[in-house]
């Protein structure tokens, strides 16, 4: 069942504006229909674990960039537009961590970005829900579950969009 959104405004002359929303996917929907063609970016500094995300993703029908530190990552968006979610470790060793690199990967475009992390620590998760709203995975976790994770952050960053159109073309009518 998808879910279903509606949001009301009111113009300026009184009258409503409904505008519904469809988030979500048909249980029947299989995740690489949804996936095929988006671009993900992988941030890991494990080549072993890389891999590993690297075939699941595939399966999910993602094209997939690799990288293996933070401040490649930021060049990457920098000098890209074709990244649709970032897949971010949050521990990539001495240099720029993943939490830092996300930051200002966001100063420069607002993306969607789900982190990866190896433990729970609850400090941890205050600060990646801090930068970005969309999502903490262990490590390890399911196919299914990381799977879900990101259909969830592309659901949460097109009603974003959503929202934020929707406020621009309000501000319009006044």
């Amino acid at each position: 069942m998808r879910a279903v959104y509606e949001i009301v405004i009111k113009h300026l002359f009184s009258q409503s504006l409904r505008i519904r929303i469809f988030l979500g996917v048909t249980s029947e929907d299989d995740l690489s229909t949804i996936f095929l063609g988006k671009h993900v970016l992988l941030v890991e500094d494990s080549a072993i674990i890389a891999m590993g995300q690297e075939l699941i993703l595939r399966d999910f029908g993602f094209t997939i960039t690799t990288v293996y530190r933070g401040r490649d990552a930021v060049e990457y968006v920098r000098n890209r537009e074709s990244v649709d979610i970032v897949l971010m470790d949050i521990d990539l060793g001495k240099e720029m961590d993943g939490l830092e690199a996300a930051r200002q990967i966001l100063a420069i475009r607002e993306l969607p970005v789900l982190f990866l992390a190896a433990q729970k620590d609850h400090r941890i998760v205050e600060q990646a829900r801090s930068i970005s709203p969309y999502g903490y995975v262990l490590k390890g976790s399911s196919d299914f579950v990381l799977g879900e994770a990101m259909r969830m952050a592309f659901e949460l960053s097109h009603a974003r969009r959503l929202l934020q159109q929707i406020k621009r073309d309000t501000n319009l009518c006044r």
